[in-house]
């Protein structure tokens, strides 16, 4: 004989449509000369503010691991969406 008993509703909903992370942008294998090409995307990826493209040493782990993670290069994204050519 149980102690208690409860009844409830439980309701499902959608789901909420965006994302709290997102794809690595898309960039060439190999490149040659000064300027790589970076396709990003960030459509459907909540509480996106001041988002910055960020180049780490290769090889090296996400940052949210708390290993090694030196950022060689940082530019600001203008946009939720582009292809960009960085130096």
């Amino acid at each position: 004989m149980p102690l208690a008993k409860v009844s409830f509703a439980l309701n499902f909903g959608p789901a909420d449509a965006t994302t709290r992370g997102m794809h690595a942008p898309l960039v060439p294998a190999v490149v040659s000369g000064p300027t790589i090409p970076v396709t990003y995307d960030l459509r459907g990826v909540r509480n996106v503010s001041n988002p910055t493209l960020l180049v780490s040493e290769p090889g090296r782990l996400n940052p949210a691991t708390g290993f090694i993670y030196r950022p060689l290069y940082r530019v600001p994204l203008n946009g939720l969406t582009a292809l960009r050519r960085s130096r």
